[in-house]
């Protein structure tokens, strides 16, 4: 038996309302097969851009 890759990945963004200052976090984890493990969506409040990307 082959052992196969097993690899988690990430993908995460962040966005602003400039009028607002509403910023929110979202992001998700996949399998090595492209399987949907688990996804957020986060409102972070008042901060800066820098700190949402982080």
């Amino acid at each position: 038996m082959v052992e196969t890759e097993r690899w988690i990945h990430t993908r995460s963004d962040g966005a602003i309302k400039i009028n607002r200052g509403c910023v929110v976090a979202r992001g998700v984890l996949r399998g090595h097969n492209g399987s949907w493990i688990i996804g957020f969506n986060r409102r972070l409040g008042k901060c800066f851009v820098f700190e949402v990307e982080l």
